[in-house]
């Protein structure tokens, strides 16, 4: 879910509620 992780913002990730993938998206 990485590839679709940074291509989405980070929004999203606290979305989905993974702080784990959104600051590996985000970096």
């Amino acid at each position: 879910m990485t590839s679709a992780a940074q291509l989405s913002p980070p929004t999203i990730f606290i979305g989905l509620g993974n702080p784990g993938e959104k600051y590996n998206g985000s970096r």
